[in-house]
């Protein structure tokens, strides 16, 4: 409770989730009182058997629509966060990404909460349908009884409900999620693990920026960087990325006080037996040199799709590169 007094404020969370009580319980009122009342009415099983489907879906529709304007009621507290940079290794930094997942999970939406809907949530009504009016052939002294078809209504909407506010929930966006996200660094986070695989990779080395604010800590940015079997200190591959919606990796190997690279400055492109051509650029400062290497993804590409054998070719074809091109004795 202090973490969400101090950094949320979810006074609007708490009235959808008060809000969504109310709903379910009119809801169901409505529907016990819609019930008729004499079971040997032709009409006993008709009309029970759509105010079972007829209010499960206005339930399920409602409670999501409650759910996920509870998430989206979720008011970020302006105030000052501490940050610190720490340095990590690739397995102390993917542990220390995980809690960070897991301390804000809540803020972000799952995309596989759709998916459970469709398999799980929209066959349920029908289902208990059909439980009925099986129960009605089997025990139609039991299951006919009013009073057992109260209990039902009663049983279906609860039930419904429930779910459908979890899936409403989880299927939405808190507005303040930017800060929380987790999306962005974690696919690069996959990059790095792709890039510290190839066996010429010696060492993998994260620097992560931590926003502290209370009993929250979050990580803002991470760089990730690789030592290269054979090679000085001096040399280094780090790994880059660009983008929201996809991210693009790119790879930049530098070494420190040491001549330019023998390559030509101008882009060059070259097949390395990946999805993508890659583009090399030579990279010169005072006291650094290097060259960086990007996939050539056309602007139009939709479905950005690199591969872990990609991104392993990527960088031994980066390795390969300074060796080739640098005086590292």
């Amino acid at each position: 409770m202090k973490k969400s007094l101090e950094v949320f404020d979810r006074t609007k969370e708490w009235i959808f989730v008060v809000l969504f009580a109310m709903y379910v319980i009119a809801v169901t009122a409505l529907g016990i009182t819609l019930l008729p009342s004499d079971p040997s009415d032709e009409a006993f099983v008709g009309v029970t058997l759509c105010l079972l489907l007829t209010l499960g879906l206005a339930v399920y529709i409602g409670s999501a629509i409650f759910g996920s304007l509870a998430k989206q009621g979720i008011v970020y507290r302006t105030g000052r966060w501490r940050y610190e940079d720490v340095e990590y290794d690739l397995e102390s930094f993917a542990d220390a990404f995980e809690n960070h997942k897991r301390a804000h999970f809540d803020l972000s939406a799952r995309r596989s909460s759709v998916r459970s809907t469709c398999c799980c949530v929209c066959p349920i009504v029908p289902f208990v349908v059909l439980f009925y009016a099986i129960l009605l052939i089997v025990s139609p002294s039991w299951s006919g009884h009013p009073l057992y078809a109260r209990y039902l209504v009663i049983f279906v909407n609860v039930f419904v409900a429930t779910d459908g506010i979890l899936q409403g929930y989880n299927s939405s966006n808190a507005k303040s999620r930017t800060l929380f996200q987790t999306a962005y660094i974690e696919k690069r986070l996959h990059y790095a693990y792709a890039v510290a695989s190839v066996d010429e990779i010696t060492h993998a080395e994260v620097s992560a920026r931590i926003g502290i604010r209370g009993d929250y800590r979050i990580i803002g940015n991470a760089s990730f960087r690789f030592r290269v079997k054979g090679m000085s200190d001096k040399v280094m591959i780090q790994l880059e990325a660009s983008g929201t919606e996809f991210v693009y990796p790119s790879l930049v190997g530098t070494v420190y006080r040491t001549k330019q690279p023998s390559m030509a400055s101008s882009e060059q492109k070259h097949e390395i037996g990946a999805r993508y051509e890659v583009i090399v650029e030579s990279i010169e400062d005072d006291d650094v040199a290097g060259l960086a290497i990007q996939f050539d993804i056309p602007p139009s590409e939709t479905n950005l799709h690199i591969l872990n054998d990609d991104i392993a070719r990527f960088t031994r074809f980066m390795i390969q590169l300074l060796r080739s091109n640098f005086n590292l004795e």
